[in-house]
Order: C-alpha cells, then structure tokens, then sequence
C-alpha cells in the first residue's frame, strides 16, 4: 500500500511522528510512503496532495495525518470515499491531567473495534 504522511501547520518531514511513520514504511517490502514538506497555504497544500493522489492511478492509497494533516486527510478521505480506506488522525499522546488525555480516531468501519481498544 502507498501511505501518504500529511504533517501538521508549521512542521515538516523531520518532525518526529514524520520521521517514526518514514522508518516504519521503509522496513516493510510492499509500502511506500509520500512524504513532503507542505506549503502553510491550505489551497496550495491541497492541490499538492491531490496532484499526487491522481498521480497514483490504481495504486491502493492511505492516509496518515497530524493536526492540520488530520484535517486534511480527513477531508479527502470523505471525497474520495475509497473502499478499504483506513484514517487515523491523532496525536501519539496528549496528557491534559495526570489520567485524562485528549485526542481523536475516526476509525470507520472499525469503529467497534476501536472502543474496546482505547
């Protein structure tokens, strides 16, 4: 599966998650991964990603996305609507108070298995 990495408002391909999510793809035979600095402009930023996407032809496809790249990747995942389709967007950790942290998944069909597991 090709896996596209959407980092979050001012970071950048070296940002921590980014580079976590790069080593992962690149230890595994089939994977590919797009990762590329976005542009802070959200038009731009988004015909960028979808110049990619078309790009891919019939190749499965991903996302993974990070704060603002969650938004986006939450965004194409509703136009594009593809079967099979696997979104998580969250932080690895936010601790507001000792026990009580703050994030999200929109995990879709999974949804079930992802309450048991949260």
């Amino acid at each position: 599966m090709h896996i596209i990495y959407l980092h979050g408002f001012c970071s950048s391909v070296a940002s921590f998650k980014a580079q976590l999510v790069k080593n992962y793809i690149e230890q595994r035979d089939n994977d590919t991964l797009f990762l590329s600095d976005l542009p802070h402009s959200p038009a731009q930023a988004m015909l960028m990603i979808e110049a990619h996407i078309a790009s891919l032809g019939n190749t499965p496809w991903g996302l993974i996305g990070s704060s603002l790249g969650g938004f986006y990747a939450t965004f194409l995942a509703q136009k594009y609507a593809k079967k099979g389709l696997v979104l998580t967007c969250s932080s690895f950790s936010k601790t507001a108070a000792p026990g009580y942290r703050i994030g999200w998944l929109l995990a879709g069909k999974f949804s079930d298995k992802a309450r048991i597991i949260k």
